[in-house]
């Protein structure tokens, strides 16, 4: 009940039916917090009974068909945001936001994460233009003055950068080890292989690489484009050869060197004398003027070009058995 501060002997009560009003029953106890029941709209308010009683007296009590208030609860507004990736590849072209469910009855206000208040489209504010990121909010505010504030992350990725390329090659189980630079999540493939996470920190370990010519694909996963690539080329040489024309081991070729550009190796006794030069991945039967050279260890030195102009050495040893 509320006493009046004109009239201190009449006190005012609130109830949710004109019944209620005249029974003195399901009195709203309350009325600063109360909560409608119903929804409610303009064309269908949730209608509150008023009781006027005199403390002074019993037979002055005021109610009836005419002595109500209308609730009526305006909506929040609705709408829903996800969170962002920013690739900073495209600034200072900014990342355009919009907001789901639009409504055209609400403006909406976006702020960056230091609070100040971001570009929007001119006629859609819907639409905000973002360059930073961290958490933004945006707030929607109707007609009636009722706001809602939803917060967002914006996440800046970047597209990857090759750092380094390790080739372990010549041995039972080739490798290639990738590092890259960003700050994106990034996931690695080999040739037509299915893309998979790093096994490493920002970088990944391809093992069992056979011999020859593969190309290198890293992706962002949150979608910064493009996805990079790199060729490489894995090699192995013989560790022995057996020209004993019984179709096992019978003459010295370097396994995968054929995806080279130019390729060249020369072969020597121990002595340092040059038994043969092979070209552009020739094979070589063992033999030295025309006749099998002796069982012995021989030195090689070989130099490569690739596709990008890169020039590479490798030398080793082998041995001719009979």
């Amino acid at each position: 009940m509320y006493p009046t501060t004109e009239q201190p002997n009449l006190n005012i009560s609130f109830f949710p039916s004109l019944i209620d009003a005249q029974s003195l029953t399901n009195i709203i106890t309350n009325p600063v917090n109360y909560r409608n029941t119903s929804t409610t709209t303009l064309a269908t308010p949730e209608r509150i009974y008023i009781r006027i009683d005199n403390s002074s007296t019993t037979e002055c009590t005021a109610f009836g068909d005419n002595l109500y208030i209308d609730l009526i609860v305006e909506p929040i507004p609705y709408f829903e945001i996800e969170d962002q990736i920013l690739c900073d590849n495209i600034l200072p072209t900014p990342l355009e936001v919009r907001v789901e469910n639009y409504d055209s009855l609400y403006a909406y206000e976006w702020k960056d994460a230091n609070g100040n208040t971001l570009l929007t489209d001119a006629d859609f504010s819907g639409i905000a233009f973002i360059t930073s990121g961290g958490e933004h909010t945006v707030t929607a505010t109707s007609t009636n003055g009722c706001t809602k504030t939803h917060t967002f992350n914006v996440q800046i990725s970047s597209i990857p950068v090759f750092n380094t390329v390790t080739i372990l090659d010549d041995r039972a189980n080739n490798s290639i080890s990738v590092l890259v630079n960003g700050y994106g999540d990034y996931e690695f493939a080999l040739d037509n292989q299915n893309f998979v996470d790093g096994n490493e920190i920002n970088g990944h370990v391809f093992y069992n690489v056979i011999e020859g010519l593969h190309t290198i694909y890293v992706n962002d996963k949150n979608g910064c484009a493009p996805i990079i690539e790199k060729e490489v080329i894995v090699i192995r040489f013989p560790k022995y050869i057996s020209p004993n024309h019984d179709g096992q081991h019978d003459e010295f070729y370097v396994y995968g060197a054929d995806d080279f550009v130019v390729s060249s190796v020369t072969i020597f006794d121990r002595y340092g004398k040059v038994i043969t030069i092979l070209n552009q991945n020739e094979k070589w039967d063992g033999t030295h003027l025309g006749k099998l050279v002796l069982p012995a260890d021989y030195w090689f030195l070989a130099k490569f070009i690739d596709s990008q102009g890169k020039i590479y050495e490798r030398k080793g040893h082998f041995s001719v058995k009979l």
